[in-house]
């Protein structure tokens, strides 16, 4: 499968420390290019890490062959955890996933009417899911695997 990325748009982005792409991906092979395949290619073409590049926001044209998007590449790893929004974080897996779902909340909401007592702040300790503290802990444990490598 052979893709062929276009920068329609570039936007540097000092303050940020990132550059802003618009893109254009041709795939005459397949009806989509998957991102982390554009996110490779991508990081070959600018020449840098592709840890630091991310890519969302792809649309495909009617008829397949050609799909539009956007992409950031980050000057850093440290940029790119301390800018980028934890959904995206956790689309890339450098967060992991969320722990609660909204299935996990309603059980354990109505496991809470059904008990009295003492077991009430038992299952409330449970309710709590990411904190604030949590989530920057995952970004700096990322970051000193990443230097790691």
């Amino acid at each position: 499968m052979t893709i062929v990325i276009r920068t329609k748009k570039i936007l540097v982005n000092p303050l940020l420390s990132r550059r802003q792409l618009s893109l254009d991906v041709l795939h005459p092979d397949s009806p989509t290019a998957s991102k982390e395949k554009i996110r490779e290619e991508l990081a070959k073409q600018l020449k840098v890490d592709a840890r630091n590049v991310v890519v969302y926001g792809f649309s495909t044209q009617y008829g397949g062959g050609k799909s539009t998007g956007f992409a950031l590449v980050y000057d850093n790893q440290q940029y790119l955890l301390k800018y980028e929004p934890n959904y995206r974080l956790r689309k890339v897996k450098i967060l992991g996933e969320k722990p609660n779902t909204r299935r996990s909340f309603k059980e354990l909401k109505r496991k809470i009417k059904r008990t009295s007592g003492k077991a009430i702040t038992k299952l409330l300790s449970e309710k709590k899911g990411d904190t604030w503290a949590s989530v920057q802990s995952k970004k700096s444990d990322h970051l000193k695997n990443f230097v790691a490598k």
